[in-house]
């Protein structure tokens, strides 16, 4: 063979390299920008390899992609099971608190991510929670890469050389499949969509090699059940990792298949074992995820037996549609075949049944990221495909998606001309991929994210096309058909591998999205409710995406998350955002043992709780909360969002339960949340409530003190401690940690150093690791440098090391 024809028949490794550098660009593109938002803002995380996040505190380092909680979820849950060396992880208490939730997530896809985490751990020298968030960089991209090389060498071994062009250019560029595979998003819908692929290619292999053998070899037979077995297995596993997206593709599979047995093409025992093998497969999946103590009959998101007995049903009616059709089958007595049917109709309409019953309802919340055609950057979010069109209307992103609809041109042109012959030609065996491409359609328009699915079909339609209609079509016509079908891909694909590399480019710009400064924000609230917390943690009360970022970056426990498990916590949520009695949520509040709440501008989740569990929302708890009168088992704790473009005008108000405090006291506290935050006409206003219903009460003075102290009033100041300093010596010892400290600094003020010093000395004898963490950060800077002014010290040397940790470094420095 001269050195040009050698070049050519290798023209389809030099596309694999290709596309293989194509996918490595764009994710390396994406890594580095997830690296690049991860270390904009400086936290003080330190690692500890004993901590179950890789970090001290339990805190998270990873800012996740377009806030993908799902991905979060991934990353705890295979952090927790590499700390705990469970290698199956049925229950979760970072949500639905204080007693947690069951998990039904399967446990494949937190192999996948540990087994890459290991690699990390090995080759990076990190420690297992850290090496998590690493492989979390990497899990789905190395997916996308596996299937595409096995793909594209099987396709070429068995199919020929365009095939492998064909998944080549699909697999690496197809839009939206290729916005699947996203750095930094680990989520097992890629390790599905590697399970789909495998799960139809088998098909046609076995399919191609009965029409190569249409006289009934045995061997050709054998060959072929062998690849029915093995889609039927690996499309098993796609039940295993996740039944609600595999169970469409393999449900369309087996109608296509009940339809091509009205041809005179016989696959009936192939389609039986299938069915067998995929029904065992499903069965034995089930007992290895659930088996002993939780055989649950009730939850059809994960793997379930009904699967297996309705894909059971399937294969059966397909085996006995294509008996029937088989002119040399031996016939079936009326009344066996009768009973057959009804047996097989029943095991498949056993599964849709079981969904409406009332415990089966639960899969109808819906998924996570179901409204979201990728994981992209300024991905379409719409409730199906005809709201997108009316919203959007006709652009680059919607062309790109629908492009690929025209790999059924060449297979509609292909049935048309050969069915003009022979009704039971080549064409009709690629029905069952035309079945389970019509199912995908039918999803996608009804759910964007399914298009990820429908796109995956299409193209292995486009395959089953080429390799199926091989042998029965003259090699000229076969050729300019070939070259049709590519030049059909080029057409598909380009304006998508367009969208995908341009998103790349723009990944490297430094300007950072709203979404990104989002998680910034709701990163560094996590940490500083957790430093100040502590080891003993927070239960948070907040919008459910906030809490998986408070649950992620801060590995604090909350109640309302937006995954589908947790029906408990969120109906907890919306009772006490609901509640109209300061009693009633208190109750509420003391029972799911809730530490803190957290009421963002940003997300208004809180208050549509609120409205869903009251007629009258404004006088709820989160009502009250929001007009700034919260009860009086609650205390507002500044914080102050940090300084990143963007977010100037959003405020995070965060309330503590604290021990039921007597008016003037809450008054008193509310009046040092607005001073610390810079409100001062809200602060103004307690200080008149105050001097006006409460003139001599210790806290009542101490407030007024502390407002004259802002505004540098020393007139008014002076006209108050006159008031205060008679009532110190009686009744300073019971006063609260942060009150002494407010008093002291007034004191100071005043230029009353004696008092202020002997304030400070009464603080710190009565000051405890729980009463620091009380202070806010203002308070206890204050008070940090007063003790340095006057040389005093904390008598306990671990107080001081405490109080240096929990003021921010720039405090620090200054000190």
């Amino acid at each position: 063979m001269s050195s040009p024809l050698r070049l050519a028949s290798f023209r389809w490794v030099f596309l694999l390299i290709l596309a293989c550098a194509f996918v490595c660009w764009t994710n390396r593109a994406r890594i580095q920008r997830v690296e690049f938002v991860t270390g904009l803002v400086p936290t003080s995380a330190v690692p500890d390899a004993h901590s179950q996040s890789g970090y001290a505190g339990g805190l998270r380092q990873l800012i996740v992609p377009e806030h993908n909680d799902t991905s979060y979820q991934w990353i705890v849950q295979t952090q927790q099971m590499r700390s705990r060396g469970e290698w199956r992880l049925r229950h979760v208490d970072y949500d639905n608190a204080p007693k947690g939730r069951e998990t039904r997530e399967s446990s494949p896809y937190r192999w996948w991510l540990g087994f890459v985490s290991w690699l990390e751990q090995i080759f990076g020298g990190r420690n297992p929670g850290i090496a998590v968030e690493h492989a979390a960089l990497h899990a789905d991209p190395l997916l996308q890469l596996a299937v595409l090389v096995s793909a594209v060498i099987f396709a070429r071994k068995f199919f020929g050389e365009t095939e492998a062009i064909v998944l080549c250019v699909g697999l690496a560029v197809l839009f939206p499949f290729a916005g699947l595979f996203i750095a930094g998003q680990p989520d097992d819908k890629a390790l599905t969509a590697f399970l789909l692929v495998w799960s139809v290619l088998p098909l046609i292999a076995g399919m191609r090699v009965r029409l190569q053998h249409e006289n009934n070899d045995a061997r050709a037979r054998e060959s072929a059940r062998r690849w029915f077995m093995l889609a039927g297995f690996v499309g098993g596993l796609g039940i295993w990792v996740s039944p609600l997206a595999a169970s469409p593709m393999l449900l369309g599979l087996g109608l296509g298949a009940i339809l091509q047995g009205r041809f005179h093409k016989t696959f009936e025992r192939e389609w039986t074992w299938w069915s067998l093998i995929g029904a065992s497969t499903t069965f034995l999946c089930y007992l290895v995820e659930f088996a002993p103590n939780h055989l649950l009959w009730n939850r059809l998101e994960a793997v379930h037996p009904l699967y297996g007995v309705a894909w059971l049903g399937l294969g059966s009616l397909a085996g006995l549609a294509h008996r029937e059709a088989a002119t040399s089958a031996r016939r079936l007595p009326l009344w066996l075949k009768l009973l057959r049917r009804e047996i097989s109709v029943t095991a498949v309409l056993a599964l849709p049944a079981f969904l409406f019953i009332p415990h089966g309802g639960y899969v109808f919340i819906g998924e996570l990221q179901a409204t979201r055609l990728t994981r992209l950057p300024n991905s379409p979010v719409a409730a199906n495909l005809l709201s997108w069109f009316a919203r959007d209307g006709v652009n680059l992103v919607s062309i790109s998606t629908l492009l690929p609809l025209l790999f059924a041109l060449p297979l509609i042109w292909l049935i048309l001309r050969r069915t003009k012959r022979d009704p039971s030609a080549t064409a009709s065996s690629m029905l069952p991929l035309i079945g389970g491409s019509f199912v995908a359609l039918i999803l996608a328009c009804a759910k964007l994210s399914e298009w990820n699915t429908l796109d995956a079909a299409l193209l292995l339609l486009l395959v089953g096309a080429l390799a199926l209609e091989s042998d029965a079509i003259a090699p000229t016509r076969l050729l300019r058909h070939r070259w049709i079908c590519v030049l059909v891909l080029v057409l598909a694909v380009l304006p998508g591998s367009l969208l995908v590399a341009k998103q790349a480019v723009k990944g490297q710009d430094s300007t950072v999205t709203e979404t990104e400064v989002q998680a910034l924000v709701e990163r560094d609230l996590s940490h500083w409710l957790a430093n100040r917390v502590g080891p003993a943690g927070a239960i948070v009360l907040a919008p459910p995406e906030l809490t998986t970022s408070l649950i992620f970056h801060g590995g604090l426990r909350g109640l309302s998350t937006p995954y589908p498990e947790n029906k408990d916590g969120f109906a907890a949520a919306v009772r006490i955002a609901g509640a109209t009695s300061q009693d009633e949520a208190l109750s509420l509040v003391e029972r799911r043992q809730v530490t803190h709440i957290v009421v963002p501008t940003w997300d208004n989740a809180l208050e549509t709780f609120a409205a869903l569990g009251t007629d009258k929302p404004q006088k709820s708890l989160v009502g009250l909360l929001n007009q700034w009168v919260p009860p009086r088992w609650l205390r507002a704790v500044p914080y102050r969002v940090p300084t990143i473009p963007g977010v100037e005008n959003q405020r995070v108000a965060v309330f503590e339960r604290v021990e039921l405090q007597d008016n003037p006291l809450a008054l008193a506290r509310l009046e040092d949340y607005f001073i610390e935050m810079g409100a001062g006409a809200p602060a103004a206003a307690i200080a008149q409530t105050l001097e006006s219903q409460f003139p001599q009460d210790i806290n009542s003075l101490i407030a007024r003190a502390s407002l004259a102290v802002a505004v540098g009033d020393a007139a008014k100041l002076q006209g108050v401690l006159d008031s205060l300093i008679p009532k110190i010596a009686n009744v300073s010892d019971a006063l609260p940690l942060d009150r002494r400290v407010v008093l002291a600094v007034a004191l100071a003020e005043a230029k009353h150093f004696d008092l202020a010093r002997a304030e400070v000395e009464g603080a710190l004898r009565g000051a405890d690791e729980a009463a620091l963490r009380g202070l806010s950060t203002s308070q206890l800077y204050r008070l940090s440098a007063m003790m340095k002014a006057f040389g005093l010290s904390f008598p306990d040397p671990r107080l001081r090391e405490l109080a240096l940790s929990l003021l921010p470094s720039e405090y620090r420095d200054r000190l």
